[in-house]
Parts: C-alpha cells; structure tokens; sequence
C-alpha cells in the first residue's frame, strides 16, 4: 500500500501539466531504455521537488499501476487525445486543460524581450491554436504595430484575456480547428499584413499535418512577414516530459532546428531561433 505521504502529494502531483502522461510512459514502456531512463530521473525530481523523499519518489514511479488507477479521473487528458474518443471536449476538460495550461504560462520565466518581432507596420497577429488566449496580452503589448488579435482555437478566448487584448487593439476569433480555418479561407479577401503564431501547437501534428499547415501559411497569407513557432526546447525537461506525447497522440517527431531549416528551405523562408524561457525555443520563419 502506498503511504499516506505519497497519497498526500498524489491529487497535487497529477494534475501538474502533461506530468501523468510521463507517469503512464514509465508504466508502458517496462524495458529499459536511455530515454525511458531520462523520463524516469526528470519525474524523480519533479516529485523530489515537491517534497517527497528519493525512496518515496522511487515507490511512487514503481507502484505507478496502483497509482494511475487510483486516479482514473485525470485520465480525461489523455482521452481527449485519441482519436477514438476525440468528441470528448466537456466543460471539465476545458477546465483541467485550460487551467494547467494558464498556470505553465504564469509559471515560466518568460523572456518577454524576445515576444518582440520589430515589425514596423501596421499588422494583425493570428495565434493558431491559442487556447485561453494566454500569449495574447504579450504579443500586443511588445508590439506595438499589431493592431489586431486574431484567434483560432476550437474553443473561445476566455473572457478575462479578451478584456485584456481589447484595450490594446481589435480582437477577432475563430473557432475551428485549423483545417476547417483554412479550407473556407477567402485569401482574396485578407490583404492585412500578417504575423503568424503557434505556441506548444504544431507538435499535436504528424509530418505531412504539419507541412500542410505551414504550406497554407505561406499560400493564403498574401501579405505574410513570418510565421513564429514556440516549442519545448529540445533536451530541456518539459521536452523530456513532451517525448510520450508525441509518440501516444501524434506519431510525429519533436520540434527540432534541423526540421524547420529543413521547412524554411522548401517555403523560401529564413529561420532564425532563439530561447525565450528555460524550457522553450522560438522558430522564427521570415520572408
């Protein structure tokens, strides 16, 4: 039986963003590996981190059958993903998900320099995948020339961001999955100079998905100046804890700089990279 310090730390423990999906890794993957090894010594810490003992944290990865049944009810974000139960998008999801994905946000030492991408024109800013709405206030605010927010998400901006983004220029939203955007996309109509962002998005994508994204970024967007992609740096923790997502949800690959130079070129677009937390990288495609 697992102790009641471990059962004390559990529920904190395993709503920490994507932590759960690293735990039922560990639990899949019996062999051992280089990777499964590197996952196992980053979760260790984490739990270590948060107060557990080296021997609590060990029982806690060993008894990890134990512990994943105990708290089935986290399994939501992992369900949500599959493809077999992808209509899975109740309020409680959006709470879970949204949540941990705010609190990453706040949590991160952002180098919020970085958000600047010394545009000299009037613009809007078209944020794929943007979730809650999170990077907007940023985006606006380190750029000044960005007179518009544009969202597309399957589901709405919070209300508390909108407020925020509105007070420093038009907010606009689509919610839709990507795909839906493009296909009923009327490039003849946008002549807005534009900027496009996807932060912890285009991972959810296989390779051709991704291309496919990218390719009608370039095409449909007339006026496109760069398309700005943030990441899990590679070879940081939360990259290490990203490794079992990519392999359950997507089959694709990490976000690497080998692979956008490799997109850059077939785009003819420049790359430039950079780190703008700890944890993350920034892929800047430019014209």
């Amino acid at each position: 039986m697992l102790d009641i310090v471990i059962k004390d730390k559990m529920v904190e423990i395993l709503s920490e963003y994507r932590l759960l999906g690293a735990l039922i890794y560990l639990n899949r993957i019996k062999s051992k590996t280089v990777y499964r090894e590197s996952v196992r010594k980053e979760v260790i810490k984490i739990l270590r981190d948060r107060g557990l003992t080296e021997k609590r944290a060990v029982i806690f990865i060993d008894e990890i059958g134990q512990i994943i049944s105990w708290a089935k009810y986290s399994l939501i974000d992992a369900l949500n993903f599959t493809e077999e139960n992808n209509n899975i998008s109740s309020d409680l999801f959006q709470k879970i998900y949204r949540r941990r994905m705010e609190e990453q946000f706040y949590f991160m030492d952002w180098r919020k320099q970085e958000f600047c991408f010394n545009i000299t024109e009037n613009t809007q800013v078209i944020d794929v995948g943007a979730g809650s709405g999170y990077f907007g206030p940023m985006l606006m605010g380190m750029n000044p020339f960005f007179e518009a927010y544009h969202s597309i998400d399957l589901y709405p901006l919070s209300e508390n961001m909108k407020i925020e983004i509105e007070n420093m220029g038009k907010v606009y939203y689509d919610n839709c999955s990507v795909q839906e955007f493009f296909k009923d996309f009327d490039e003849n109509t946008n002549n807005v100079p534009t900027v496009v962002f996807m932060a912890e998005f285009l991972h959810c994508f296989n390779t051709d998905q991704r291309w496919d994204i990218l390719e009608n970024c370039r095409k449909k967007f007339k006026k496109l100046i760069s398309i700005v992609i943030v990441e899990p740096k590679v070879g940081s923790s939360l990259d290490i804890l990203f490794g079992y997502h990519m392999m359950l949800h997507t089959g694709g690959a990490r976000i690497t700089e080998k692979m956008m130079n490799a997109y850059g070129r077939k785009l003819y677009m420049n790359l430039d990279c950079k780190n703008v937390s700890d944890f993350h990288s920034m892929y800047i495609l430019s014209i």
